[in-house]
């Protein structure tokens, strides 16, 4: 529901520069994932959530885009 999603924090609440949300099959198996990338800070970090249980989003993999070369967050789009 909209009201949970208000609510996601994403990076437990730590992040006060933004998050990039996306959605998309991450494993390509058509199930639909919430993807967010931090939008400030010193590495563009990137956490995909399986939301098959909106009310407890399962975090199923975590990365750095760019292999972390790159400061500065990360835009999903």
């Amino acid at each position: 529901t909209p009201e949970v999603y208000r609510s996601f924090l994403p990076f437990g609440g730590l992040d006060r520069g933004g998050v990039s949300p996306g959605t998309g099959s991450w494993n390509n198996d058509g199930t639909l994932n919430v993807i967010a990338g931090v939008q400030t800070g010193p590495k563009p970090l990137i956490n995909v959530f399986n939301v098959k249980d909106p009310v407890v989003p399962k975090l199923i993999d975590q990365l750095f885009a760019f292999n972390g070369a790159l400061e500065g967050g990360v835009a999903i789009g």
